[in-house]
């Protein structure tokens, strides 16, 4: 009986590790033209202290619209840029906060506010199905073998680092972290 325990215990753990660490195939929004890459996220499961919890991450709501490469910044043939932020989801799928990436590449430019200004307000926009935890805990079943016992759902908030590449032909390419 002990085993078996330990043997869905084991099963629960790699559950949460594979779902913090799997890359997720790319999403394309329904226009084609935003390419969106899930990565590891920055919110895990290591942070729901219970054993048996197991953290899900948002989904976005496509399409998401992707930043515009700044005129200024185009006319003066800024080139191949890269921006790297870290976007916080709250627990209604909005977007909450928007800070530097500490994770992700940022080039230096002389156009770097106006790149973040496009970035903020195409990001401000999208919108998640919320993360949730999913509560479970080790018990015993009426037969009294151990079983894995569904306590409940909770939404929680989440971040995610994005990699934003500008390209000199004026395209935008995004990239979740």
């Amino acid at each position: 009986m002990a085993r078996n325990f330990i043997f869905c215990a084991l099963a629960v753990v790699f559950t949460i590790l594979e779902a913090g660490c799997v890359q997720r195939p790319s999403v394309v929004s329904e226009s084609g033209t935003t390419a969106v890459r899930f990565l590891t996220p920055t919110s895990t499961a290591s942070e729901h202290k219970n054993f048996g919890d197991m953290a899900v991450p948002p989904e976005p709501i496509l399409p998401l619209t992707l930043p515009i490469y700044p005129p200024n910044a185009r006319a003066a043939k800024a080139g191949l840029v890269f921006v790297g932020i870290r976007i916080v989801v709250d627990k209604t799928g909005h977007v909450s906060a928007i800070d530097p990436s500490p994770l992700a590449i940022s080039s230096s430019s002389p156009f770097a506010a106006d790149f973040q200004k496009a970035i903020r307000e195409a990001v401000a926009n999208w919108r998640f199905e919320p993360a949730f935890v999913q509560r479970t805990e080790a018990g015993k079943s009426e037969n009294g073998s151990d079983e894995i016992v569904f306590k409940g759902v909770e939404k929680i908030e989440w971040s995610f680092d994005i990699s934003f590449t500008f390209t000199a032909a004026g395209s935008v390419l995004s990239g979740y972290r």
